[in-house]
């Protein structure tokens, strides 16, 4: 009987059984999916709203932070001074939404291993996320576009 209680103990404690796999996996970003990042005179002046989009999708949260990154998108891209680019895009990216084929990393929360459903963000998952963030791998990222996402998030 010993024997048998303490094989339950150390399966349970190996985490074979029970296991939380909610972990945060590495930011990856296209920009902007397929779409040009810029004009041909300007060929990347909205990539950083596209960076920016990726971030939330990858860090996710609510279905009303969901909105509201495309409406961020949409004004990112307005204030370069392409209102057709940034209404034209918003109707992409809200169509997009709608639609039930998904590239696996372009689905809201896909940094989260294990999250079941969009739901709000805490305290602690926007630490790790920005931990994740900051870490040298992702030190090419325009800087500012990081600082405001971080600060979009811990002000959700």
């Amino acid at each position: 009987m010993i024997k048998l209680l303490l094989f339950v103990f150390l399966i349970i404690n190996s985490g074979l059984i029970f296991a939380h796999s909610d972990e945060l996996e590495g930011f990856m970003t296209d920009y902007c999916t397929g779409y040009p990042e810029g004009t041909l005179e300007r060929p990347q002046v909205w990539k950083h709203c596209c960076l920016e989009h990726d971030l939330y999708f990858w860090a996710g949260g609510s279905h009303e932070d969901r909105k509201t990154s495309d409406l961020i998108l949409k004004e990112c891209i307005a204030e370069t001074g392409e209102e057709f680019q940034s209404k034209l895009i918003y109707w992409a990216v809200t169509a997009g939404s709608y639609s039930p084929v998904k590239f696996s990393n372009k689905k809201w929360n896909y940094g989260w291993t294990d999250r079941r459903s969009p739901q709000r963000l805490s305290r602690e998952d926007i630490e790790r996320i920005e931990y994740e963030i900051r870490s040298p791998e992702y030190q090419e990222f325009d800087p500012l576009t990081i600082e405001r996402f971080l600060s979009v998030l811990k002000n959700r």
